[in-house]
């Protein structure tokens, strides 16, 4: 659809990926609980992708991950304010939150930055 016009530049599909681990992951110091590869919605379907395709998953300790840190940090980013625009967040995971009564959950209170699934 995007080349064929349908969706046209700043006002057709915006897209935005976050990628997020657990907070006691054991990550470099350089790497991330959240990334949101520089916060900005596009409308280069390639540039997402791109994206997408550097992503490493990796292992974490616990099951639970910091889905909730994920959450906050999209609610945050600048989405575009327009009555028309629909607006859809889609939550890919393979684990719940903190704090729901997981088995081995460290953060069995929930989300160690407070924040509520």
């Amino acid at each position: 659809m995007k080349r064929s016009g349908l969706l046209k530049k700043d006002k057709g599909l915006q897209l935005a990926l976050l990628a997020f681990r657990d907070h006691k992951d054991n990550y470099p110091e350089n790497d991330y609980l959240v990334n949101d590869f520089g916060g900005n919605f596009t409308d280069d379907v390639d540039v997402v992708l791109s994206n997408l395709k550097a992503l490493d998953t990796g292992e974490g300790g616990d099951g639970p991950e910091a889905s909730t840190a994920a959450l906050d940090k999209a609610l945050k980013l600048k989405w575009r304010d327009d009555k028309d625009c629909t607006k859809v967040a889609i939550l890919i995971t393979d684990a719940p939150p903190h704090g729901i009564g997981e088995k081995k959950d460290w953060y069995e209170n929930g989300d160690p930055d407070g924040k509520i699934p």
